[in-house]
């Protein structure tokens, strides 16, 4: 499900290219000139198209599921644009690089590490503040792609295959599965780090893309 938000006086206009600017017909997934996969870019107006590679442009939010995941997604954290891409885009970024995947990771540890201290002064309060905040950064990871530490990086969790998120609890379960990397002597994350797959992507069948730090969305066709 994906929706525009409103931008009064600004027509809702989409159109449908290939990723080398070749215009495709609608309803077709595939450019007929160079077999590219279609992407459907959008700018403007109140709308919540359909189609073969689903809403990506400007200004798009996607619905979540619920209201903090979609907060989550449509706030600026880690100067990203506002909303969050549609799985047909998410499928033409690349794989996300070891640089990136170690910044996200180590803000991710951080937080952990900073609110550990909160244990020192409340030995209850704070576990259960570290616990309730793990989980909401797990969950939101699934649901929207991103952690804290991937929303400051620009890169999202997502299935291999669709371009589609895990879901919250898929990416809780995720995390969990991390035990399988850190043993032996944490040969899943190396693993990661070349192939952006850990051994939990591999069996949730997630990969990690990265946001291009230069977006070249194609120009609309002319009218």
């Amino acid at each position: 499900m994906t929706y525009q938000a409103p931008q009064a006086g600004n027509p809702f206009v989409a159109w449908l290219t290939c990723e080398q600017g070749h215009v495709v017909t609608p309803g077709f997934q595939f450019c007929p000139q160079c077999g590219g996969r279609a992407i459907l870019s959008a700018s403007g107006g109140v709308a919540d198209p359909t189609g073969p590679t689903g809403l990506a442009g400007p200004g798009v939010i996607r619905s979540h599921g619920d209201p903090l995941s979609d907060w989550w997604a449509s706030n600026g954290i880690g100067g990203g644009p506002q909303g969050s891409p549609a799985p047909a885009e998410l499928l033409t970024w690349r794989r996300a690089g070891a640089w990136r995947l170690i910044g996200g990771f180590v803000i991710d540890f951080m937080l952990v590490w900073v609110l550990g201290g909160l244990t020192l002064v409340l030995p209850v309060l704070g576990e259960i503040a570290i616990l309730a905040i793990a989980f909401v950064n797990c969950y939101l990871e699934g649901s929207t792609g991103q952690s804290l530490g991937k929303k400051a990086v620009g890169i999202y969790v997502v299935k291999r295959d669709t371009g589609e998120f895990l879901g919250g609890w898929a990416g809780i379960g995720r995390q969990l599965l991390h035990i399988l990397d850190y043993l032996p002597l944490c040969i899943g994350f190396v693993i990661g780090l070349f192939n952006t797959r850990t051994f939990a992507d591999m069996i949730v069948g997630s990969t990690v893309v990265a946001r291009p730090r230069t977006p070249q969305l194609p120009s609309p066709p002319p009218l």
